[in-house]
């Protein structure tokens, strides 16, 4: 499906992916809940995957629901900080 999402010749998660792995993330942090609700979802930078760069993904979800995914390349350079996804 990213082949459909692609930019500059770089492929760009769509938000609907961003959105399943939120709502997965939340059903393990809320397993008992009825059902889950997504309210809102600023997403402040585009999720691009450059060809030939494996990244490491890391999403939370805090105790009020809200929830950050983070992304940095798997083999950062030094200080390199992850870049966050809300």
């Amino acid at each position: 499906w990213l082949a459909d999402h692609q930019v500059g010749g770089s492929a760009v998660v769509p938000a609907a992916a961003l959105i399943d792995m939120a709502l997965a993330a939340a059903r393990a942090r809320f397993p008992n809940a009825a059902a889950l609700e997504l309210l809102e979802l600023e997403i402040e930078r585009a999720f691009v995957l450059e060809p030939g760069q494996v990244r490491e993904t890391m999403l939370r979800v805090d105790a009020t629901g809200d929830f950050t995914l983070c992304s940095r390349p798997r083999t950062p350079m030094r200080g390199e900080a992850a870049s966050r996804r809300r």
